[in-house]
């Protein structure tokens, strides 16, 4: 059920972004993952915890650098060249990878760079069979 709302968010994502502003679409995409999240948290874990001041200003701070990172990647696939954003969005996984190892003394493992060049490999095939698509449909072209 979740997937099948997941996708039909997808397939109108590309309509959306070129009718809405990108903050409309952060605030509700954020406004949705904080209702899932406090159900989440209610079901799964035994309530709610109030951070410490420190972590409440870390907390605060992760969430609006999310934001402005989210409004700014909404901007550049409404606006910019798409294959590119999309590739650039995967590099996110291994820089994620390198930050955990040396921040939080995380282990990379062979199967988790496997996993990681499955992910990148698959997202740009993506990207580049979906441009090819795009330019194919705009160019009236068979291929």
């Amino acid at each position: 059920l979740c997937l099948r709302h997941y996708k039909s968010i997808a397939d109108s994502l590309p309509t959306i972004i070129h009718h809405e502003p990108s903050w409309r679409i952060v605030f509700y995409f954020s406004l949705l993952g904080a209702i899932f999240s406090f159900i989440g948290q209610w079901v799964f874990s035994d309530g709610f915890h109030y951070p410490s001041p420190h972590g409440a200003l870390c907390i605060l701070g992760i969430g609006v650098f999310a934001t402005l990172g989210q409004i700014f990647m909404t901007r550049a696939y409404a606006y910019g060249n798409l294959l590119l954003s999309s590739c650039l969005g995967f590099s996110a996984i291994p820089f994620s990878a390198i930050f955990g190892y040396f921040i939080f003394d995380d282990p990379i493992t062979v199967m988790s760079l496997i996993a990681m060049s499955l992910v990148l490999a698959s997202g740009v095939a993506a990207s580049v069979t979906t441009k090819k698509m795009e330019a194919t449909l705009v160019h009236g072209k068979k291929g």
